[in-house]
């Protein structure tokens, strides 16, 4: 009697739990397939930093175009003229900019190489600056043109003391 007892009781924890599978979704298996139907670009639960780093990119790209302007105080002919040659000596100087991180990353190994790279590419960026002074004198006067590149400095620093007082404020 008592083993029938025990399978007795061994078959119906079997019918319970087979009937387990007919409940419905727990919450969390509905969410993860709701996940699923969003994008992950739009999904709220996990920004994706990729998708965020341009946007930053941007907006700092906007910030620094309004720092600029205020600082060159330019009339509507020179801005006309100036932003377009400005927006290529930025994309260029990005390029050369991007190229310097990459010969700095860990993954290159000789030494010589690297340090005649690094050499070449900041001649690469002199070049560039001195180009694009010369086409910029064209539309400004040489006391803005100047001021171009003080203003590019200032805003750099300012970024930079900005970033490191929110670093230190999230560390506190």
């Amino acid at each position: 009697m008592r083993y029938l007892t025990v399978i007795f009781s061994f078959f119906v924890s079997l019918a319970v739990y087979g009937q387990a599978g007919d409940t419905p979704p727990r919450e969390d298996h509905r969410l993860q397939q709701q996940r699923r139907e969003v994008p992950k670009e739009n999904r709220a639960d996990k920004p994706n930093r990729g998708n965020n780093v341009p946007n930053a990119l941007n907006r700092v790209k906007l910030i620094k175009t309004a720092y600029i302007t205020k600082k060159l105080d330019l009339t509507p002919e020179q801005s006309s003229k100036f932003w377009p040659l400005y927006n290529e000596y930025q994309e260029e100087m990005f390029a050369v900019q991007k190229q310097i991180r990459l010969n700095n990353s860990p993954s290159q190994t000789n030494g010589k190489d690297q340090v005649l790279n690094e050499l070449l590419l900041e001649d690469k960026k002199t070049n560039i600056k001195r180009r694009y002074a010369n086409e910029f004198m064209k539309i400004l006067p040489p006391e803005k043109v100047s001021l171009i590149y003080k203003s590019e400095k200032d805003f750099q620093d300012e970024i930079l003391k900005q970033f490191r007082e929110r670093k230190n404020e999230a560390g506190n």
